[in-house]
């Protein structure tokens, strides 16, 4: 199982045997990818309000009739549409996607043997994730992928595509992991990798006590966008040296700053709001990226390097089945994973993290 390609501004790229692998003979266009995944992040301009928005585009008469679109309608509502041969599916998704959005990930997964897909649509900044199922979706050849992959001049993407690729396997949808391997995480025996940790362990919370993990595990996703990882510069904000992570990791904050914003003892930020003197980007050396998580069982977070980091936020699987069923947490019963109200901390948008950090500055 392996990402196979990568689009973004000025890179087109599709290796069969998987981004980074060494080439394993002529590809086949005409092989079929019986599962698979599609992963665009792309932005909303104010400009495109109002009006259609071509997201992707891609039609084809040879060896046979093929296409794949995706469209924004201007009151929201994303039209999926796929084509092999005389059979087209088309598919309908209310996103809520009216106003200008730097950041919108979606996802198209598909497992045609098994008869089951989902298209999602993920809103980072807002927080607001939208799904639906798709029975019995098509493959798609590889043909088709490479040509999505602007590997060809025979597709079209929005000029506003951070990047798009595409995986020989289904990606997780919903909440993902954001630690990289070799966090260190305090135990009752000692400090242990992130990569190391397993489904029953215990780990040193914030608060001194001991939680157990229900669940902990990995997803490798393309380094770029919205998982492209940062580093956040000691000691800034607690830190005690460099701490990498995911954007989407949630950092809690505390202090008379946060007290005077907002009104309350703690404050959780994403690590990719950060102002830039504090978080570094640098550009991945490598196309891919595995980041771990986990979930404990009680709502808490943990102290990592001095930065107080949360664990993985499941709220938004507690209430939709449909998301549950296709995320990280699949496999795990429903009575296994804690129902508290997950981390009950205000979760800052992008401008009050910046607020706040102008604040601590001053």
């Amino acid at each position: 199982m392996s990402w196979i390609s990568l689009r973004e501004t000025g890179e087109a790229l599709f290796q069969g045997a998987g981004l980074g692998r060494p080439p394993a003979g002529v590809v086949d266009m005409t092989a079929i990818l019986p599962t698979g995944s599609l992963l665009m992040e792309f932005a909303i301009s104010p400009d495109g309000l109002g009006k259609p928005i071509t997201l992707l585009h891609h039609k084809s008469t040879h060896p046979w009739a093929s296409g794949l679109s995706i469209r924004l309608m201007p009151d929201g509502t994303l039209l999926f549409s796929h084509q092999q041969g005389a059979q087209i599916t088309k598919t309908r998704l209310a996103t809520g996607l009216v106003s200008r959005c730097d950041k919108v990930t979606l996802l198209y997964t598909w497992d045609a043997p098994a008869r089951r897909g989902l298209l999602s649509v993920d809103v980072p900044d807002s927080g607001v994730t939208a799904c639906t199922e798709i029975s019995e979706p098509m493959p798609l050849s590889v043909r088709d992928v490479v040509c999505l992959s602007g590997s060809v001049d025979k597709s079209y993407a929005t000029p506003l595509l951070e990047f798009l690729a595409f995986a020989d396997h289904v990606m997780p949808h919903g909440p993902m992991p954001t630690l990289k391997a070799e966090t260190l995480l305090p135990t009752p025996t000692g400090m242990v990798k992130a990569s190391d940790l397993r489904q029953g362990d215990l780990i040193v919370a914030e608060d001194g006590k001991t939680a157990q993990l229900r669940w902990a595990g990995s997803v490798t996703v393309p380094a770029r966008g919205r998982f492209a990882p940062v580093i956040a510069r000691a000691p800034f904000y607690g830190a005690l040296r460099d701490v990498a992570m995911s954007p989407d990791q949630r950092i809690q904050m505390r202090g008379v700053e946060v007290e005077y914003l907002f009104g309350t003892e703690r404050v959780a930020v994403k690590a990719g709001d950060l102002p830039d003197q504090v978080i570094h980007c640098p550009k991945p050396q490598t196309y891919l990226q595995t980041y771990y998580q986990f979930v404990l069982d009680r709502s808490v977070a943990v102290s990592v390097d001095g930065m107080i980091l949360e664990d993985l936020d499941h709220s938004a699987l507690l209430t939709s089945q449909t998301l549950r069923d296709h995320s990280v947490l699949a496999n795990i019963p429903r009575e296994v994973l804690p129902t508290d109200q997950r981390h009950d901390v205000q979760m800052l948008r992008g401008f009050e993290t910046m607020t706040l950090c102008n604040l601590k500055a001053a």
